[in-house]
């Protein structure tokens, strides 16, 4: 678990107002992270790159960001 600080400097994505908890993100360890991002991209999905994360916004309907991180 991360404070809204936290999760807005690892992920770049603010985390809103203040509540006692709330869902934020999904976090999915994959096995090649360009293969990821070039998924995204031929699928118009707004994405972008954070250190070594992949990370998808949530939008409506979705509930939460989506963030993909390949796996050691």
């Amino acid at each position: 678990m991360l404070d809204a600080a936290a999760f807005e400097a690892r992920c770049g994505i603010a985390a809103g107002a203040a509540s006692r908890l709330r869902f934020m993100a999904v976090v999915f360890d994959v096995a090649h992270i360009g293969a990821v991002g070039k998924i995204l991209a031929e699928n118009a999905i707004d994405h972008h790159l954070r250190g070594d994360s992949v990370v998808v916004p949530a939008v409506p309907g979705q509930g939460a960001h989506f963030i993909f991180r390949e796996k050691a």
